[in-house]
């Protein structure tokens, strides 16, 4: 069975007896952990396994010794780790893992320039569109409406927009315009008789 084993041996006619302990180890298993699909810009994580001492194969791997696994090195796509438990009662696992993209962020606005009050239509055009937005005027949250938004600029300036998007696979991004709504204010004509 696994664990201590004491042999006990008395050479025949003989006075003196030697006992030899062997340790019997049962089999080590390398079974891998699924991380879960992971975004390009998530931090790297450690990869675990059923048992420890293997060493870890894979592009993405920045440690070898511990499982350390960095999707923006391994790239978008699947990427095949090798978990190897060296040894006669050894063991070796695969395990695929995915990386997703993360979203390309645009948007596109009807107007970008007028008089106040303007009221301007920005599109998302991001692919994928997103299932979880926000909307950014002048860095102050301005709508979650992945579609679209809709939004009325009563002052005069220029207003920066920026638009964060999450994906179906749980990747954000965000992209943004700096001063990409301009306001001018209405002229006042001045006249007397």
């Amino acid at each position: 069975g696994v664990g201590p084993e004491v042999i006990s041996y008395t050479p025949a006619g003989c006075a003196l007896t030697g006992t030899l302990t062997i340790t019997v180890f049962g089999p080590l298993d390398a079974t891998i952990t699924d991380p879960g699909p992971l975004c390009v810009d998530a931090n790297p994580i450690t990869l675990t396994a059923a048992s420890g001492g293997g060493t870890w194969i894979s592009i993405g791997i920045t440690n070898p010794a511990t499982g350390v696994f960095d999707p923006s090195i391994a790239g978008v796509g699947t990427t095949t780790i090798t978990y190897t438990i060296p040894g006669n009662c050894g063991d070796t696992d695969t395990q695929t893992i995915t990386v997703n993209p993360l979203p390309v962020v645009s948007f596109s606005a009807d107007v970008t320039t007028g008089c106040a009050p303007l009221t301007v239509n920005i599109t998302n055009t991001s692919v994928p569109v997103g299932n979880g937005c926000t909307w950014w005027v002048d860095g102050v949250p301005s709508g979650n409406n992945c579609a679209s938004l809709n939004y009325t600029f009563n002052s005069q300036g220029c207003y920066d927009i920026m638009l964060s998007t999450t994906d179906g696979n749980g990747c954000s991004s965000n992209a943004s315009i700096a001063d990409y709504i301009c306001v001018s204010q209405q002229p006042v004509s001045t006249f007397s008789w």
